[in-house]
């Protein structure tokens, strides 16, 4: 009770809060009462329980019709995760805005760009059908958790020094967030790396550094842990979850050609699959061929992007589902096994002979992901918000230039490209980085010019005043 007492007090006992908090909370009620729960088509493998899902979430919506029952589970878990996104919103704003002495009208910008992340504003300009708490997807705990990782990650960057609670938590969030959704892994590269640099910044702390590293360390063995358990309870099996090869493989299958079909470094049963998934690959148009080898980028893009579902759901998994259906195998994890155990073979006949092609369509991927983090999900009718994208990239480069001694603005920055990119070049490895999956660091990229903003103010009202403004548990920007 003296915690939640404690965090009412701390967000909400403010006017810029209360009334971004209850904006934020209004819009929520509208959409909860207007869409209830919305299911989209990968909502089912969470709630099925599908072995290719990761088991934070699934075993949150188990417990929940364990407990509220099947008719009211569901109203129950975007409830749930509305009031985790609201906490999370005002904790982001509220401690940013203490950090970066921001005022009230950046703060208050501040809960706009949190309502874009959160996609309430899908009434006007998002394709997201509803707002990122009313869905059955592990992004509704994510992306809200993600606000908060983000927040004590900044803290330890300006702090320069790491404590023993600062550590647990990084430790906690970075479990939750990659037991949810393991697409997001790449923050415990970005952990390592933060912690790897306040040791090299301030060296007398081997100790903590140590420490550091073991609380990571425990971390990851315990997600890899919870998802072997979950994995033995649910299906009986000691193992990891299933459909990682499939997913590599997707963006690497259009680079297949006839010779392929012959190789005898595969089995037979893999080579008749490949044999039929290449001749409905060839009728859809999802080969990429020696023709297209000097594609531009952007072409490259739109055709990988074409491609994907032509290959992966239309041709390979249909392929692989009637061979199943042949061999008898019914259950639903021998199917995922067997699954991946073709794509590995796959793979390893396919992409060696092609990696240079399959870089350059990587890289391409990856220069396209840029745009899909900082642009909010809209239609093609604000398609011009792509040379935006590149704009705001510019300006904080510029930025990071023109403020090179300026430490924060450095840190940020540098913190803002490594994670921005850190997702998207994960992302892109196995799909295409398109925006539900590379927005969480929508608003760290702004962040930056939102931190210049604010300092350009403070000097402004410094000179006005004469003196000197407090700047108690706060940063402002000194050359």
């Amino acid at each position: 009770m003296k915690f939640l007492k404690k965090a009412f007090r701390t967000l909400y006992f403010d006017k810029i809060h209360i009334v971004g908090g209850g904006g934020l909370a209004i819009i929520m009620i509208i959409l909860f009462l207007r869409d209830g729960y919305y299911l989209s088509p990968d909502s089912e493998g969470y709630i099925s329980r599908s072995p290719i899902r990761e088991p934070l979430y699934p075993l949150f919506l188990g417990l929940l019709k364990v407990l509220a029952g099947e008719t009211l589970y569901l109203y129950i878990a975007v409830f749930l995760q509305s009031v985790l996104a609201l906490f999370c919103a005002c904790f982001f704003v509220k401690q940013i805005s203490k950090l970066f002495s921001f005022k009230g009208y950046i703060s208050c910008f501040l809960y706009g760009m949190v309502a874009l992340y959160y996609g309430l504003a899908c009434i006007v300009i998002s394709k997201w059908e509803s707002a990122v708490m009313l869905q059955i997807l592990t992004e509704a705990i994510t992306y809200p958790l993600f606000l908060v990782y983000l927040v004590e990650i900044i803290i330890v960057l300006l702090n320069v020094k790491i404590e023993t609670k600062k550590l647990l938590k990084i430790s906690l969030l970075s479990f939750l967030i990659c037991a949810t959704r393991s697409g997001l892994a790449y923050i415990w590269i970005l952990d390592f790396l933060v912690i790897f640099y306040i040791f090299i910044v301030n060296k007398s702390k081997l100790r903590m550094y140590c420490r550091g590293v073991l609380f990571l360390a425990c971390a990851i063995l315990l997600s890899i842990l919870l998802e072997y358990s979950y994995m033995y309870y649910t299906f009986g099996h000691w193992s990891t979850r299933t459909g990682k090869n499939i997913a590599f493989l997707a963006n690497v299958l259009c680079l297949a050609d006839e010779a392929d079909c012959i190789s005898e470094d595969i089995s037979d049963e893999v080579r008749n699959i490949l044999v039929n998934t290449y001749q409905k690959m060839k009728e859809g148009g999802g080969l990429f061929n020696k023709e297209m080898y000097h594609l531009s980028p952007r072409k490259r893009i739109e055709f990988v992007s074409s491609a994907y579902s032509i290959n992966r759901y239309n041709s390979f998994s249909t392929e692989v589902d009637r061979y199943c259906d042949a061999l008898g195998i019914i259950d639903c994890y021998d199917r995922g096994v067997f699954e991946d155990k073709v794509a590995s073979e796959l793979v390893h006949v396919i992409l060696p002979k092609k990696i240079d092609q399959w870089f350059l369509n990587y890289c391409s991927l990856v220069l396209n992901g840029y745009k899909n983090t900082v642009n909010v999900a809209v239609p093609e009718w604000l398609r011009v918000l792509d040379i935006y994208s590149w704009m705001l990239f510019g300006t904080n480069v510029l930025i990071l230039w023109f403020k090179r001694r300026t430490i924060i603005i450095v840190k940020m920055e540098l913190f803002a490209f490594v994670s921005t990119y850190g997702l998207i070049a994960s992302t892109a490895m196995f799909v295409m980085p398109m925006a539900r999956l590379c927005n969480y660091n929508f608003i760290l990229a702004y962040l930056p010019i939102l931190i210049l903003v604010s300092n350009i103010s403070f000097k402004g009202r410094e000179k006005a005043s004469g003196s000197e403004e407090a700047t108690n548990n706060s940063y402002v920007l000194r050359e």
